[in-house]
């Protein structure tokens, strides 16, 4: 309320009802009135200029504070899902134990496909055998049923590669059925050979390992990937006189190599020509080893093979 309009009230009134005396007395109490009512508009003025001082802090602070807000309940939704993540993980490692069911990594089987040039035969047997190597119930031996001619030394490679690249495995046993295979395919996975397919893997070449040159440290090298190369005579047990290399004690390994093998929890055994193998000495010789999986490569199957085993045939 302004002065000018209190006066005007004031005088107003005064001069319609009331007399001089109680005019003296309104007076009297005119002005502290109008001091009062100054100081009141004052006031109101400071408060408007608080309250605008506050509301540009506001503008200033909430935005802030809005981030904050939104970064810890982020925080929160993140550490929410990592946990939730870590639970699927680890739930996904019980039932990986549990089941030992796992997904092929397409990605790294169709790199080995390209770098190899595999058949489609090669190609089909390789990822059926992969689908069976992941399921839950693993079979003590698989049988690849590939006719002659059809490229049994590339399924072997590519299961190889596979299997040391995606699942880490080191310790690999290829058993032929004499001389002239053995050294072929000792020369398939050297380097420098005829018909060598080392630089066809996408793995660093594996460390052959053959009668001639097992009593070295890298027999026993547990970072490089081992391939083994006997015969099937070599492997087998014998006493005395007719003792065998690979069951004789080696002071480099500090036992024989067919302990060593037998000892390998990571062995995978290819057999060659597995029909050949169903002989009580030949079957000794492979299935004591007691490998992690046995692959068996036939252009027959024997007759003695449980059918369950045979997971892949490709006749001419």
């Amino acid at each position: 309320m302004t002065d000018p309009l209190v006066s005007f009230i004031f005088d107003f009134l005064f001069d319609r009802f009331i007399n001089k005396r109680e005019k003296k007395i309104v007076k009297k109490i005119e002005e502290p009135l109008i001091n009062r009512l100054d100081s009141v508009d004052k006031n109101i003025d400071k408060l408007e200029k608080i309250a605008t001082s506050i509301s540009q802090d506001l503008k200033q602070l909430l935005p802030q504070k809005t981030k904050e807000y939104i970064g810890t309940k982020l925080e929160a939704e993140v550490e929410d899902n990592k946990e939730v993540k870590d639970n699927q993980e680890e739930f996904g490692e019980i039932r990986g134990e549990n089941e030992n069911d796992r997904m092929i990594s397409q990605t790294i089987l169709d790199n080995i496909s390209k770098k190899l040039e595999l058949r489609q035969p090669n190609k089909e047997a390789v990822q059926v055998f992969l689908e069976h190597y992941h399921k839950s119930e693993k079979l003590s031996e698989y049988i690849l049923s590939v006719a002659t001619g059809v490229g049994k030394t590339y399924i072997i490679a590519a299961i190889l590669n596979y299997l040391a690249e995606a699942e880490k495995i080191t310790n690999f046993l290829i058993v032929a059925p004499g001389k002239i295979i053995r050294e072929k395919t000792i020369n398939n996975f050297s380097l420098n050979k005829p018909n060598s397919l080392v630089d066809k893997l996408t793995i660093k070449p594996p460390h052959i390992i053959d009668i001639k040159n097992f009593h070295t440290t890298k027999t026993t090298d547990k970072n490089s990937v081992k391939l083994f190369i006997f015969t099937v005579q070599s492997l087998t047990q014998a006493k005395g006189k007719t003792a065998r290399k690979t069951s004789n004690y080696d002071e480099i390994l500090g036992q024989s190599l067919r302990e060593h093998l037998g000892k390998l929890n990571d062995l995978v055994i290819f057999a060659d020509e597995h029909h050949l193998y169903y002989g009580e000495k030949f079957s000794e010789a492979i299935r004591e080893l007691k490998p992690k999986n046995l692959i068996g490569l036939t252009g027959k199957p024997h007759e003695k093979t449980p059918l369950n085993e045979i997971i892949f045939e490709y006749p001419l």
